[in-house]
Parts: C-alpha cells; structure tokens; sequence
C-alpha cells in the first residue's frame, strides 16, 4: 500500500485543435503513433524538470520510489 500518492493529470480543455490534443489522440490510435508518443514523453520530461523539484518540496519527501502511468480507458481514433 502506497503511503502518499500524488496525481498528476494533463488536460487540454476545450481547444481540440492544437498540437497537444492531437497527440493525445494519436497515442490511442490503432497502431499508436510514435511521435506523438514521443511529444508526450517530452512534454512530462519539461513537467519534470520545471516542477518536480517543488512537488517534492511540498510533500516533503527526498524522491519517488515509484512512477506509474494510467492511460483512460477509451481508444480515440486519431
């Protein structure tokens, strides 16, 4: 059992036409698309880098033991 979580979501909102909610959608589609998988990845690597170090800080913990990625349920075609 985990003793602290913390969720970190990403939404885009209502503007479905920006590059951003178009690689959300790309990275369900069937087969996936790689670069959109990749501009994801980039996008919660910049997350990290600007903001972990505060999370950190205001948990007050040293590190994460753990990172899990939990995708929704539904497959968009892109």
């Amino acid at each position: 059992m985990a003793d602290l979580v913390t969720p970190l979501t990403y939404r885009v909102g209502y503007q479905h036409h920006n590059q951003a909610a178009h690689d959300l959608r790309a990275y369900k589609a069937d087969p996936p698309r790689r670069e959109a998988q990749l501009r994801l990845t980039c996008l919660f690597w910049y997350f990290c880098l600007l903001h972990l170090g505060c999370m950190k800080d205001r948990l007050g913990i040293t590190g994460f033991t753990h990172v899990a990625f939990v995708p929704s349920t539904k497959r968009v075609q892109a």
